[in-house]
């Protein structure tokens, strides 16, 4: 299994270049089901007092477990033992779910313990105990697992495994992962933004396109300076250090976004942005260059990004866009009628997996 990884990994020289290489014509397979009772505890390993996409998906996934019933708890690690675990942007998910230590957790059959696949290398511990890796992203996992030693016996026949995007899936399916050990467990966006959208046609927009300055941000200063030349008008704006009020406010007066990382997982910043009405632009690699993920336009979509010729047509395109707001904006309502769905699907998925006895 390590080596088909290394080789997946390793092709074209760049160890996540097996990323754009997966095979899409997998198969659908019958879903896995999880019987928990009375005596079921799960345990959802998370950074503590640490808030961004990932960890905020595992306290929605304790929320919702919690909601049907099931005793589902925060294993909190790296906690420096000062005040609490919990940030306070997740409290609203949990009170006192949690557990801080290895020594708090009963390594039994009725014990299941959810890793984030960033921390693979923990499967091995509490050997009783059923593992579930979950895969919020491809990319990070495979950067990590290069640097390891210990890499963790994550493809153990008793070790299952979620994927949150279809471009995870591809990838547990092609590293040989049985598709009887694999379910759909998705993620949506933070409810504070859907239940902040009126009609997206009623906002004043401004020549305003904003970008992750933490993705792909090489690429993106050459389109802005490319672009910038063009049309001064046109205003580039970096998405940090905004609460999400501050986030909710601009996307209201933004045309587009722009996201020119690598799409390890089905990120969170196009969904936010699109379901405000902007239009994005994207690098199609990743979770990007699935439909299922990502299912916007191709024209939305590069895959040439780095020669001169590529970089003025990604420019010329965002002008566009600007020029033409409305006439684009309406072919971004399939997809932000997809986000809108999203937690509902989130929450069959749970409910198709964990079955209650």
């Amino acid at each position: 299994m390590t080596k088909k990884i290394v080789e997946l990994a390793s092709r074209k020289g760049n160890q996540i270049a097996f990323a754009n290489n997966v095979n899409e014509n997998v198969s659908n397979h019958n879903p896995l089901k999880i019987e928990c009772d009375n005596q079921t505890k799960i345990y959802i390993y998370c950074p503590a007092n640490y808030a961004s996409g990932g960890p905020e998906l595992l306290h929605q996934l304790a929320f919702h477990l919690q909601t049907l019933g099931i005793n589902a708890n925060i294993w909190y690690h790296s906690f420096k033992k000062k005040g609490s675990p919990i940030h306070p942007k997740f409290k609203k998910y949990l009170s006192d779910n949690y557990v801080t230590s290895i020594n708090d957790i009963k390594d039994d059959p009725k014990t299941i313990i959810i890793f984030p696949e960033v921390t693979t290398n923990m499967v091995d511990i509490l050997p009783s105990s059923k593992k579930i890796v979950w895969w919020l992203s491809v990319d990070n996992h495979i950067e990590l697992f290069f640097y390891r030693k210990n890499k963790g016996d994550f493809y153990n026949p008793e070790v299952l495994h979620f994927y949150q995007s279809e471009y995870a899936k591809r990838y547990l399916l092609n590293i040989g992962i049985s598709p009887d050990r694999i379910h759909r467990l998705s993620d949506y966006i933070n409810d504070r933004f859907l239940h902040s959208i009126t009609d997206t046609n009623n906002y004043v927009r401004q020549n305003l396109v904003f970008y992750n300055p933490k993705r792909g941000i090489s690429l993106t200063k050459k389109i802005i300076r490319i672009t910038q030349k063009k049309r001064r008008d046109i205003q580039f704006t970096p998405i940090q250090n905004m609460d999400m009020d501050q986030m909710i406010n601009a996307f209201h007066q933004g045309k587009v976004y722009l996201d020119f990382g690598n799409h390890p997982g089905k990120d969170r910043l196009p969904r936010e942005t699109a379901v405000f009405g902007l239009c994005i632009l994207v690098r199609k690699v990743g979770a990007a260059r699935t439909f299922e993920d990502m299912p916007i336009p191709e024209e939305y979509k590069f895959a040439d990004c780095f020669d001169q010729p590529s970089l003025n047509k990604i420019s010329d395109k965002i002008i566009e866009l600007i020029d033409e707001f409305e006439h684009h904006q309406a072919k971004f309502k399939d997809y932000r009628n997809f986000i809108l769905s999203e937690k509902d699907t989130f929450i069959n998925d749970i409910k198709n997996i964990f079955v209650r006895r």
